[in-house]
């Protein structure tokens, strides 16, 4: 009896099929035949679905979307702290004219823990609040401590 094999009914066949219906009888040797084939199969697949994914991914229109911080805040520098932990960098980013929106920011994303509420009160004390022109514990207001 002989079968007629579409493409999708050759890849849902395995080896073992062919030869059962064959009669033929299959030898350990055959065994290493048949992982290299189906690792072959598996490497086409898997290029199919990268070709599928790029192809999807092309057909995606790009997005910019730009963030712009009118107030001066250093939004970026805030987002370069959370990844780093970099105190004494986003410190040098405060300033009296911006120091109301850092603390907006920080209260808005929920960040008041104590560390961030130490490098408020660094700041407070500091030499680039030379003039007070920041009060002690405005920090502490915002986060209403």
């Amino acid at each position: 009896m002989s079968k007629v094999l579409t493409p999708a009914m050759d890849a849902d066949m395995s080896m073992d099929e062919d030869l059962d219906d064959c009669g033929g009888h299959e030898d350990d040797d055959d065994d290493d035949e048949d992982e290299d084939e189906s690792e072959e199969e598996d490497e086409e697949d898997g290029e199919a679905e990268e070709q599928q994914v790029a192809v999807e991914e092309k057909d995606l229109p790009l997005l910019t979307i730009p963030i712009v911080d009118p107030e001066g805040s250093r939004f970026d520098e805030l987002l370069y702290w959370i990844y780093t932990n970099n105190s004494e960098r986003w410190l040098t980013h405060f300033t009296p004219q911006n120091y109301e929106s850092i603390l907006k920011n920080i209260v808005y994303l929920n960040m008041t823990t104590p560390e961030v509420l130490a490098i408020c009160h660094a700041f407070e004390q500091s030499p680039a609040n030379e003039y007070g022109q920041v009060p002690q514990g405005t920090a502490d207001e915002h986060f209403m401590l």
